[in-house]
C-alpha cells in the first residue's frame, strides 16, 4: 500500500511528537519545543506567566567573560 507523501510540516510534528514520547523523563521536551517555535504556543504557557524572555535562559557571567563576543540574552 503506497504511503502518502507528507509534508515537512507534517515530517516534523511527527518527530517532535515522537521525541515527547521517547525521552519522557530525560528533561528534553522544553528545549524541543524552544527549538521547534512553540514552548509559548501551548495553552499551559499562558498559566505560567507572560515573560518571553524567560523562554531563553541567562547566559552565565563567566563564560561572558570567557569570550567578548557573546551578547546576553535579553532580559537578563
Amino acid at each position: 500500500q503506497p504511503v502518502a507523501p507528507a509534508t515537512q510540516q507534517a515530517v516534523r510534528d511527527a518527530i517532535l511528537k515522537e521525541r515527547l514520547f521517547e525521552f519522557t523523563w530525560e528533561g528534553k521536551r522544553r528545549q524541543d519545543l524552544i527549538r521547534m517555535g512553540k514552548y509559548t504556543n501551548g495553552t499551559w504557557y499562558a498559566k505560567t506567566g507572560s515573560f518571553p524572555y524567560k523562554v531563553l535562559m541567562p547566559i552565565p557571567q563567566t563564560q561572558i567573560e570567557t569570550n567578548p563576543l557573546l551578547k546576553q540574552n535579553p532580559g537578563y
